[in-house]
Parts: structure tokens; sequence; C-alpha cells
């Protein structure tokens, strides 16, 4: 099978099925800006990740703590970014 390693790799690299369908490119969303919940500013911190309960049955997402540098609120939450 050796001996036709070089035919079979010249044809692959050129290689394109007919039928396999193409597959969507997927758009980026844009990056949502992170801020305060208490005044609005951008300038936050993330201050650690909180550890998960020892309850094995628990499916919560895990909690981050997070600080303002403007105003010094701290809060959690699960680290995703929300419209609005």
């Amino acid at each position: 099978m050796r001996i036709g390693l070089p035919w079979a790799a010249t044809a692959m690299k050129n290689y394109d099925p007919a039928d396999e369908p193409k597959v969507p490119e997927l758009e980026e969303s844009p990056d949502l800006p992170v801020r305060c919940p208490h005044c609005n500013s951008e300038e936050i911190i993330f201050d650690r990740l909180i550890p998960d309960p020892t309850n094995a049955t628990d499916t919560s997402l895990p909690q981050y703590a997070w600080s303002c540098a403007s105003c010094g609120y701290g809060w959690k939450d699960d680290g995703i970014a929300k419209e609005g």
C-alpha cells in the first residue's frame, strides 16, 4: 500500500466532495462590556472563583466574585455577560 501513497496524497490534496454539506460560518458575537451593577463603570476586577458546593447533585453554574475599582461595590454572578 505504501507504493500508492504519493499518488493518493496528491489526489487527496485537491479533493472536494460534491455531496458534503457546507458548514455555515458562525458569526462572532460582539464583545459585551462588563459593567458594575452599582455604578455602571467598566473598571471591574475579578476577585475569585467561589468553590462549588460539595453536593454532587447540584447542577448550578459556578459563581464568580467581582469588585468595582471605581466604587468598591462587590458582587457575585455566574460570569456570563448579558445584554441590557
